[in-house]
């Protein structure tokens, strides 16, 4: 299935310039920035391209986005048998993306891309991260065994897109590990020095404003003073409340 229109490449005159325009007058974010022939962006889950018009390998285009890289060969697969229709090979980019480019019955430059929402660095081809950073997921909890596979394969595609930190994934209720094990755990790595708690919760209340916070000050309070010093936790606000997650569950109520 295809997620979006998520992705789009202009062609710039020049690169540096346009950046500068895109990131301090429009506000995105740097994703890939670091080559002279090619950057990109991300305003939420949307990216955008941008490539010198002297380079002809990257087409201007529209990129229809897939949820994992399995999806790109699978649709390359039926556009290819789409009689009339260019299709490119499936190619992975230099930023951990992997998609082809094709055409539409008019002309037009389309892509198919899988696109991470992280870029891939060096960590991702480690058996074992090495990463300073730990974020982990924080969900109520249920009985119901389909809801922790559920929390499991997004705890899986979450490392797929973000392989640059270490993860784990916890329960408030109800199911293991518990937050302050969690903690524990993720504390236990030397290399660490950074947690984010990310709760999976749709808007603020009692488990989000007294709860997780208790278990986060109790847990600090039982470290050794300089792993106190060393370790910065962050709470985050509940993910129901990102603009990200509010605009597509308006679209998905609306379109059901």
């Amino acid at each position: 299935m295809l997620l979006g229109l998520k992705h789009a490449a202009l062609a710039v005159e020049n690169l540096p310039r346009a950046l500068l325009f895109y990131k301090k007058t429009l506000g995105l974010s740097p994703y890939h920035t670091n080559d002279k022939d090619w950057a990109m962006l991300s305003l939420g889950a949307t990216t955008l391209s941008l490539v010198p018009q002297s380079y002809s390998l990257h087409p201007r285009h529209l990129g229809f986005t897939v949820e994992k890289k399995e999806d790109v060969f699978l649709w390359h697969k039926k556009i290819s048998k789409t009689k009339g229709i260019g299709c490119a090979p499936v190619k992975k980019h230099r930023d951990g993306s992997v998609g082809f480019y094709f055409s539409d019955t008019e002309g037009n430059s389309l892509e198919c891309i899988f696109i991470p929402y992280r870029s891939h660095n060096q960590n991702a081809t480690k058996k074992k991260s090495t990463s300073s950073e730990a974020r982990i997921l924080v969900v109520h909890g249920s009985r119901h065994p389909s809801s922790k596979e559920f929390f499991e394969n997004f705890l899986r595609d979450c490392r797929l897109h973000a392989p640059q930190y270490v993860w784990d994934l916890c329960y408030l209720e109800m199911q293991k590990p518990p937050l302050g094990s969690s903690l524990k755990k993720i504390a236990s790595k030397k290399q660490i020095t950074s947690i984010e708690v990310l709760p999976l919760f749709m808007a603020e209340g009692m488990h989000t404003t007294r709860d997780i916070p208790k278990i986060v000050r109790d847990f600090k309070v039982g470290l050794s003073l300089k792993r106190r010093k060393k370790l910065k936790i962050k709470i985050h606000p509940p993910l129901g409340t990102h603009d990200i997650v509010k605009d597509s569950l308006i679209a998905a109520v609306v379109l059901a």
